[in-house]
């Protein structure tokens, strides 16, 4: 099993002090989705999850094939500090007892220059809003299942085809600019990193373990996306009715590496954000 996306992914995020986070909450769940952290959160998701749908028995095809590269942009310094900023204010309002880990992580100047090596370790890139969904989708999916391996190129490359496929299908990210698609990007690694830091932090505690995956699953079904309504496969997420189950890519966990973010995905792109809340849709 190819494990080295995942504990770079770690080695990033710097989990010691992930525990005590998750302690201070008391034993309830760690949230780590559906904040609604950039402004087209609810969109995104719920055409991810539309995307997944068409790949079901007699769907139709989408109208046409949206590229990957449709979603590279030029990153800029000046909005990614303004990205940080944002993301830290959401983040450590939501959860105060968690505030200094997330500031550590999020405001690490090197931080997307960690991640964008460990995602070329799959053919991903961070300056790609596709790649970094993908990642966040694949970290949160396998999370949601208990699952800390590290997928293969295949299954990224798949996943990301239909990550574009999702982000191509919100109005406001059709020709988006580069401070647009830089935003949705880095939204998503942070959170992806976040998981990935959460799910180490806790270890092999079945209990934790639990909370996590219900607080995720619950997180991204209020987004509009159903993580027990999907399985990963080398061909990307395909639906199911095995509601809860742990689809093995064919070949098997360990065939071409597994799930890709350890935990959660891209470590999955996201978060294993320490912070507990309730998000009532309006």
């Amino acid at each position: 099993m190819n494990r080295t996306l995942l504990f770079s992914l770690l080695t990033i995020a710097g989990t010691a002090a992930v525990p005590a986070a998750v302690r201070a909450q008391d034993g309830a769940a760690v949230d780590m989705t559906g904040m609604g952290i950039y402004a087209m959160e609810d969109s995104v998701m719920e055409a991810a999850g539309r995307s997944v749908a068409r790949r079901g028995p007699g769907a139709a095809a989408p109208a046409r094939a949206v590229s990957p590269a449709a979603f590279a942009y030029r990153p800029s310094q000046e909005v990614r500090r303004r990205n940080v900023a944002g993301f830290v204010k959401k983040l450590t309002a939501a959860n105060p007892q968690g505030a200094g880990e997330v500031r550590r992580l999020v405001e690490d100047p090197a931080l997307f220059a960690k991640i964008d090596r460990a995602l070329r370790g799959v053919g991903g890139r961070t300056d790609n809003a596709a790649d970094a969904f993908a990642s966040y989708w694949i970290a949160a999916w396998y999370a949601a299942h208990g699952r800390d391996d590290t997928p293969d190129a295949a299954t990224f490359a798949a996943v990301r085809r239909q990550a574009a496929e999702a982000l191509g299908a919100v109005p406001q990210l059709v020709g988006a600019g580069d401070a647009v698609k830089q935003q949705v990007a880095e939204a998503n690694l942070v959170q992806a990193v976040l998981i990935a830091a959460t799910m180490e932090g806790v270890g092999r505690d079945p209990a934790a373990r639990g909370r996590i995956a219900a607080a995720v699953r619950k997180g991204a079904r209020a987004s509009g996306l159903d993580l027990d309504a999907i399985a990963l496969t080398r061909n990307g997420f395909v639906p199911t009715r095995r509601t809860g189950a742990i689809d093995e890519p064919p070949g098997g966990a360990g065939a071409g590496g597994g799930p890709l973010l350890g935990a959660g995905a891209l470590a999955a792109v996201a978060g294993g954000v320490l912070y507990y809340r309730n998000r009532a849709r309006g």
